[in-house]
């Protein structure tokens, strides 16, 4: 009853979060002064103006005062420089914005850091300390350039951008040129505005020099040993195999894959699988679901008395495809909430809470075995549950009736044992929509969360096959389940809140599970040591009652 009463207040505190009009009057909202220097006149550096701050202010309501600056003007440029200077930094690349003790400088930069600027001012009441890492430009993907300083020509590695304002196939290559930038983070791109930079012409005039060419059109770019005027598809095409070609042949970097190509899902680019490996590893751990492995080996076990393995098959197959389905039904729902609440820091903090809460639970449960709150399927359930999986093991209807019979059976169960594990879908469910955009993308990633959930209970059935014996699930194996999945819920709540970008890599992935599982090792061997004093074994029914098929 607390479970249930706990996700229908979760639900409704999800739906008052999704944005709606605000009350509060902008003189009330906290105000944070920006200082921003970018090209006023260029889409793609406005879009900081014109698109990120506006969201911001919606999604956490503040104000911005912004104090914004043309850097193509000279002198704006020099007090940009002068700024950057002031802390310690040098001037990369445009746009600049300064914010508390901070400067970020590229869009990657300012669209990575400056909500995080805002979330950390409004809990904090102040900006975040000066970190020189914090200025860095490039994805934190990208390999360690030695040299830091000034290229030259034809450096390896290094992209040059030549372009002009007002000059409308620059308009179109910028697009390109970020993508390059973001997709193959192991190169160097370097923007050099040539109309009112005399600085930037002089880069250009080299760079010509340097390539043997007379053409000063712009869009020009350069990399490595080649270069291209103008922008079209010829130029995005031999560009792109360009960079490729310099992946390849880089040290360290042969064999790294473009994409991964996955039975059913298709083709996945390698900036998504640090997401296929969240969703495969979480699915994992919740497909040890207590409740749901107890429920389905009781059924199981009741058939196999009937010797008969069309049955095992219909009801299983059955048991297994509907109950995936409520539970994909739910997770997404999720999806569809989390996506109409957008970024909120306080939804984040309650994710957070709930997958925190719930994984204390059930680690409780580890060495309090249903003793106060607990995320198993309550008693008064359980007769009932016994009763049916005995009704449908006998039946004597005909196949038809007997897939109606286990498909109802199955729903209930779904519907009871949901708050068992609910923890993983919520941080799942939340993670994947700050990540992903694309729909369809979501539907493929939620089609592998629960064909990866199914796998055990998939065994199981085909073990029951197979050996037409009882599977036994019983107390002493849902103690060490619980440890471990709570664990491992608590670390992805607690990450989830504190570094939300720790999931955004592999190795990143991987620490979150290390973390929870010799966390679950270090309490279990600590909790073994004690008992043993103690003259007692955890993970063991306690001899005050006497354990039986319904013990989880």
């Amino acid at each position: 009853m607390v479970a249930r009463t706990a996700m229908v207040t979760f639900l409704v505190l999800l739906f008052l979060m999704i944005p709606g009009s605000s009350a509060e009057s902008a003189e009330d909202l906290p105000l944070i002064p920006v200082v921003y220097y970018g090209d006023i006149s260029c889409a793609h550096c406005d879009t900081v103006v014109d698109g990120l701050i506006p969201a911001l202010e919606e999604q956490y309501d503040v104000a911005f005062e912004v104090e914004a600056y043309d850097v193509l003007q000279p002198a704006q440029e020099s007090a940009a420089r002068a700024r950057l200077a002031e802390l310690g930094l040098s001037y990369r690349v445009p746009p600049v914005l300064l914010v508390g003790n901070n400067a970020y400088q590229g869009n990657y930069a300012i669209d990575k850091h400056l909500p995080e600027e805002v979330q950390h001012y409004l809990w904090f009441g102040e900006f975040r300390p000066f970190e020189r890492t914090l200025s860095e430009t490039r994805h934190p993907s990208a390999r360690p350039i030695a040299d830091e300083g000034p290229t030259s020509p034809g450096d390896p590695g290094v992209l040059r951008y030549f372009w002009g304002v007002g000059c409308p196939y620059c308009e179109l290559a910028a697009p390109f040129i970020d993508r390059l930038e973001r997709d193959y983070p192991d190169i160097r791109v370097e923007r050099y505005e040539v109309f009112r930079s005399r600085e930037h012409h002089d880069t250009f005039r080299e760079t010509l020099a340097w390539y043997g060419s007379s053409s000063t059109a712009v869009p020009q770019i350069f990399f490595e040993d080649q270069g291209w005027v103008g922008f079209s598809d010829r130029v995005m095409r031999e560009a792109e195999e360009a960079v490729q070609g310099h992946r390849r042949s880089t040290p360290g970097r042969a064999g790294t894959p473009e994409a991964v190509e996955l039975p059913v899902f298709g083709t996945i680019q390698a900036g998504s699988i640090p997401v296929v490996a969240m969703t495969a590893a979480i699915a994992f751990v919740d497909g040890f679901n207590p409740c749901s492995l107890w429920v389905l080996t009781l059924l199981l076990g009741l058939i196999a008395h009937t010797r008969s393995r069309r049955r095992i098959m219909v009801v299983g197959g059955v048991f297994l495809l509907v109950t995936a389905g409520i539970y994909g039904l739910f997770m997404l729902g999720l999806l569809s909430v989390f996506a109409l609440a957008g970024n909120a820091l306080s939804l984040r903090i309650l994710v957070g809470l709930i997958a925190v809460t719930m994984g204390l639970i059930n680690v409780k449960d580890y060495f309090l075995f249903k003793r106060g709150i607990s995320l198993t399927i309550p008693d008064r359930f359980k007769r009932r549950i016994t009763s049916g999986s005995r009704l449908v093991a006998t039946a004597t209807a005909g196949t038809m009736g007997l897939m109606a019979m286990t498909a109802l059976f199955a729903a209930g169960i779904a519907i009871v044992e949901l708050p068992c594990t609910a923890g993983f879908p919520v941080i799942w469910s939340r993670y994947v929509t700050t990540t992903i955009t694309a729909r369809g993308t979501f539907y493929a990633l939620l089609g592998l969360y629960l064909l990866v959930y199914l796998l055990l209970e998939i065994m199981i059935v085909a073990a029951a096959l197979y050996t037409m014996g009882r599977i036994s699930f019983s107390e002493r194996q849902a103690r060490p389940i619980k440890l471990v999945g709570g664990a491992i819920m608590m670390s992805l709540g607690v990450f989830y809140v504190i570094d939300p970008d720790m999931a955004s890599t592999l190795a990143g992935v991987g620490q979150i599970f290390l973390v929870a599982i010799l966390g679950a090792a270090v309490a279990a061997g600590a909790a073994r040591g004690a008992e043993r004093l103690a003259g007692r074994t955890i993970g063991r029914p306690s001899p005050r009652r006497q354990p039986g098929p319904a013990d989880p």
